[in-house]
């Protein structure tokens, strides 16, 4: 090009522009600069990018650019920083999308957005999987004035996702982790490992002595991670959603704009009869189609597949379903939880080192064990009558209610207006009580009430409990 200048008197014929254009793609125009000025040399296409420092400022700030700029430019003064428009920009090409989940809500969003990988065992009582539930369901327990929430306890087994040991506590404990290990046992023999989480009533002396002794391994994931175990957590959301309509209600029922259910409070259910719908939708769901399992039920899954179960005798099974302590036979018997029990065959056997086996939730008598043997139950040297334990838990009742009276007189008392805190004005107290309302709100309130209240200085001079209201004479005096 520049000898066809050369040769033309420093001008190229235009049909020789017209036809390197087009065989280039390039305009006649840029052609004519390329000849005047030559070709310039190829543009920096690199790009700023989120490394190192600048990951961690990200990362610090939460997924807030804008406040990574910021960190980034006070603390590395030197550095040239793009735009904000620009690093969102590359922060979308250098960021995954669960990374950026990671540093704007944290690990559980960043799990929603990788893949999952389905782990499937290779035949029954391979792997058990163990969790407690809270259940959506309001309950009101025995001799109980106030609904709970009633908890599930359930051991699922991994290959065929039934449900093969389960129990409902209002306060769950190594107890019933036993009581739901034992009926999984019962029914289908022991796995070879059990998975559960952090929750301490696993992690309890109780349940990995009974897996020590009856030869599976118990297993225990990291804490805040429920899809290693996410066939039970499933399971909970499933059975949880079929108990509560079979009682009446929803798992999220609509609320108006108060938080009020619109369809008003849901129904309270005795516990009893709480029980027999727990367990008629567990017997409902063992025998219900699974999606994963294609259609069949589960018990259809347990039951084909052909590997043997391990039985353990019903006696082994009976002294490893209960917590553990040693204590020594003593004058009064085997003195227990503040109580002494007493048995036939103590006698004669005073200083004796026993193994005492016991129930959480049922401590009305004793196992005891010498050596590997049962030897007797010991049973509690002086039980109460039914008339006596109904008497105490009445006394408990009243004194339960009155602590919730005085409460609530604490609670009134305590009320008081502050006047608003300007620049200028500083709060104070500016509550407003007559006398006849002092007399009137503290006519009754316990001593020990009133003595709380001098100690937080809410009490005025108004709310001494002897005031007695002006008379009529006094009033018109005044």
């Amino acid at each position: 090009m520049r000898a066809a200048r050369h040769a033309h008197a420093g001008t190229v014929p235009r049909g020789w522009l017209n036809e390197i254009g087009a065989a280039l793609g390039v305009p006649r125009s840029t052609l004519q600069r390329y000849v005047a000025q030559g070709v310039p040399a190829a543009a920096d296409r690199s790009r700023w990018r989120w490394e190192g420092t600048a990951r961690a400022a990200y990362y610090r700030a939460a997924g807030d650019v804008t406040y990574a700029r910021e960190l980034l430019s006070t603390e590395h003064p030197d550095e040239v920083l793009p735009s904000v428009r620009t690093m969102q920009r590359t922060r979308d090409l250098d960021f995954t999308a669960d990374e950026r989940a990671l540093a704007e809500k944290g690990h559980a969003a960043a799990r929603g957005k990788r893949l999952v990988v389905a782990v499937e065992d290779a035949d029954r009582n391979e792997v058990w999987l163990a969790d407690h539930k809270q259940l959506d369901v309001d309950v009101l327990p025995p001799r109980g004035t106030i609904p709970v929430k009633p908890w599930m306890t359930v051991i699922i087994d991994g290959y065929s996702r039934r449900a093969v040991g389960v129990s409902i506590s209002l306060r769950p404990n190594q107890g019933h982790v036993l009581a739901a290990l034992g009926m999984a046992i019962r029914r289908c023999g022991t796995p070879r490992a059990l998975i559960f989480d952090q929750g301490r009533e696993f992690l309890a002396r109780s349940v990995t002595e009974h897996a020590a002794e009856l030869g599976y391994v118990a297993m225990a994931t990291l804490a805040y991670h429920p899809h290693h175990k996410g066939k039970v957590e499933r399971f909970h959301q499933t059975l949880n959603r079929m108990l509560t309509h079979a009682c009446g209600t929803t798992p999220t029922p609509a609320v108006n704009i108060r938080g009020k259910p619109l369809l008003g409070a849901p129904p309270v259910i005795p516990l009893p009869r709480f029980e027999e719908l727990f367990f008629q939708t567990h017997e409902q769901y063992e025998n219900r189609g699974h999606r994963s399992l294609q259609g069949s039920t589960p018990n259809e899954v347990y039951a084909e597949d052909a590997t043997p179960e391990r039985r353990v005798p019903d006696a082994v099974l009976r002294r490893y379903l209960l917590s553990k302590v040693r204590r020594t036979i003593v004058e009064y018997g085997v003195r227990f939880a503040g109580r002494h029990y007493y048995a036939p065959e103590f006698e004669g056997n005073l200083g004796t080192k026993i193994e005492v086996r016991y129930a959480q939730d049922d401590q009305r008598q004793l196992e005891i064990y010498r050596g590997d043997r049962h030897w007797c139950t010991a049973r509690l040297s002086d039980p109460a009558s039914p008339e006596q334990v109904e008497e105490v838990l009445r006394v408990r009742r009243e004194h339960l209610k009155r602590q919730r009276k005085d409460l609530a007189a604490a609670r009134r008392l305590a009320r008081a207006q502050t006047r608003a805190s300007t620049d200028r004005q500083r709060a104070e107290n500016s509550t407003v009580i007559t006398g006849a309302e002092a007399a009137r709100e503290t006519s009754g309130v316990p001593q020990n009430v009133m003595d709380l209240l001098n100690h937080l200085q809410l009490r005025t001079d108004l709310d001494d409990p002897d005031t007695e209201p002006p008379t009529t004479d006094e009033r018109d005096a005044a």
